[in-house]
């Protein structure tokens, strides 16, 4: 059960993130004109692209999906390796649009 509460909070986080920088990048659109609002939207899709691929990563990596919280299930997981790559892919994309 805390493996659950454990996903659960963080597919939360992953998502507060997504909203938050959104929000800020809506803000920014209202100051901006030209290329730059381009630009702006740009980062806001694909900071959304990368981090809800992030979230969805963490509910379907295993198969069926109870193995996550209930490792002696029957089923397959991908590798840690794969998901640490990835989660390292998204914290480095999510500190360089932040920056």
């Amino acid at each position: 059960m805390v493996a659950l509460i454990s996903y659960s909070a963080g597919f939360a986080t992953i998502l507060a993130a997504a909203w938050s920088k959104t929000s800020f990048g809506i803000t920014l659109l209202r100051i901006s004109k030209g290329w730059v609002k381009w630009f702006i939207w740009f980062i806001i899709i694909s900071v959304n692209i990368v981090l809800g691929v992030s979230a969805t990563i963490m509910w379907t990596r295993c198969w069926p999906v109870k193995k996550l919280w209930f490792p002696e299930t029957e089923g397959t997981c991908w590798t840690t390796v794969t998901m640490e790559r990835y989660q390292t892919f998204t914290s480095s994309t999510s500190l360089q649009r932040a920056a």
